[in-house]
């Protein structure tokens, strides 16, 4: 059997009778079955009952699994167009403001910010500078006339007074992939207690500082709509698109083997990044997905479109979930290669399977038909669930049930073995310890979660465990549900 080609399917190994996939369970748990079944044949023949019809194989819906997608943008055009938006300069020196409670005092002022510096923290970006101000004073004499005096950037050679600027809003992209921002103004005050626009009159001691702080922060209160409006033409869409595009298209674990993502939604992710050690705004948007496991010819790519963002939807499981289904035609395909058409001596007497073919009994177990020719011609259908336990770490065949279709009486003597002790020790026999199987999960697992797309944009993943869930033989093929403890993350750029 050594110059046989498998078809394609990862991981398995006939002669070291070791497999890492569901299908090599199947064939060692029933295939041992088989050949017990055929020395009780050569040796007298036996004819099985039809199995009991019960309710059709179900497996519930694919709960959804989260991956994090990092959307990384370099902010510096949009700080340059900030800066173009707020005015370097603010007030007019010549703009005589009344006092609030001093009809006879007029002010002006002035100010002139340094560039702002931006930073993110959590979801809240701050806006700060420094501006550099003066005023001039402006107080009715009671004799007639103004008696006038200055401050800072109003009074030549002198040192201007400095105040802090703060502003900040919290940021969160909205459904259609921009960012959404209410700025305010947090704080617009001296930087010092030294920082102060003071003039002495005559006997009058003149401080108009906290006048100049109200008008500046009422001035940059009018500038905050301009501020938001900059900030939300961040589009994070084109950011977005290329990767929804490649998590549609069924990513290559081995030949024959293929992990489809099946994306189905977005959820918002907390904005970050944009400080010293990182100058980027980063934000993490969570894709929620259905990946599943197919063995065969290349599945069609998802036709799911980019969906809005869902700010309120459930990240998914912690764990994801996969399904990895084999169609019966591709299954009965690989048990041909196993085991149709070569010889098999039991004693002096020499048999083969000539046919086999797999399929979903009307009761939602795994059906196997084989036609058997040479010593003995046969037709025989095996039934059972494959059921994982994982208190032993086996896959088993508890009801296991055996059928043998012929019209000659050599068959019809034996049946009352099948009937009496043979059935619970054929299914005592067909066991198969797992842990090949998990191992193979676990690579076939790292090896879809660690995935270049392009040179622009990759996955990268790590497998904790991966624990067997669930064996069912549906309409379509049989399916493994495994539950893989990993984390993974898609990564544009370095990252």
């Amino acid at each position: 059997m050594s110059s046989r080609h498998l078809p394609p399917l990862p991981r398995i190994s006939k002669s070291s009778g070791k497999g890492g996939w569901f299908l090599v369970a199947m064939i060692a748990a029933l295939g041992a079955a088989i050949l017990l079944l055929l020395v009780f044949i050569l040796r007298g023949g036996i004819r099985a009952p039809d199995p009991v019809v019960g309710p059709p194989g179900e497996l519930e819906p694919l709960p959804s699994s989260s991956l994090r997608l990092p959307v990384v943008y370099d902010p510096a055009p949009l700080l340059e167009t900030l800066e173009t938006v707020v005015p370097a300069r603010i007030g007019d020196l010549s703009e005589r403001r009344p006092h609030p409670s001093d009809p006879a005092l007029r002010y002006a002022f002035q100010a002139e910010r340094d560039p702002f510096e931006v930073e993110l923290r959590g979801d809240t970006v701050h806006l700060s500078t420094v501006i550099r101000y003066g005023g001039r004073m402006w107080y009715a004499s009671p004799f007639g006339g103004d008696l006038t005096a200055a401050c800072g950037l109003a009074q030549p050679g002198s040192e201007a007074p400095r105040a802090r600027i703060r502003l900040s809003s919290p940021l969160e992209v909205d459904e259609d992939w921009n960012l959404h921002s209410e700025m305010r103004v947090e704080e617009v005050a001296p930087l010092t207690p030294e920082d102060r626009c003071r003039a002495s009159v005559l006997q009058l001691e003149l401080d108009v500082t906290d006048l100049i702080m109200a008008a500046a922060e009422a001035f940059l209160e009018e500038q905050t709509e301009a501020i938001d409006a900059t900030l939300e033409e961040l589009d994070l869409l084109p950011h977005v698109e290329p990767f929804w595009d490649a998590l549609r298209d069924p990513i290559p674990l081995a030949e024959g083997a293929w992990l489809i993502l099946d994306p189905t939604g977005l959820a918002g992710g907390r904005l970050g990044g944009m400080n010293a050690g990182d100058p980027n705004i980063r934000t993490e948007i969570g894709i929620l997905a259905r990946p599943r496991i197919v063995m065969g010819a290349p599945p069609a790519p998802s036709s799911m479109p980019l969906p809005p963002l869902d700010r309120d939807a459930s990240p998914g499981v912690g764990a994801i979930l996969v399904d990895a289904s084999l169609d019966y035609d591709y299954l009965s395909e690989v048990l041909a290669w196993a085991l149709a058409g070569e010889p098999m001596r039991i004693g002096e007497r020499e048999i083969r399977i000539r046919e086999v073919r797999a399929s979903e009994a009307d009761d939602g177990r795994l059906r196997l038909d084989l036609e058997v020719e040479g010593a003995v011609d046969a037709r025989l259908r095996i039934v059972g669930t494959p059921v994982y336990d994982p208190g032993s770490g086996e896959l088993t065949v508890p009801d296991l049930e055996l059928a043998v279709e012929r019209g000659g009486a050599l068959v019809r003597t034996g049946a009352w073995v099948l009937r009496t002790a043979f059935p619970g020790y054929l299914r005592s026999q067909a066991r198969f310890p797992a842990a090949d199987f998990v191992e193979a999960g676990r690579g076939l697992a790292a090896a879809g979660l660690n995935h270049r797309f392009s040179e622009e944009a990759r996955m990268e993943g790590r497998v904790d465990s991966v624990e067997i869930v669930r064996v069912v033989a549906t309409p379509g093929g049989v399916v493994v549900r495994t539950r893989i403890e990993a984390e993974a993350r898609l990564v544009i750029g370095d990252g």
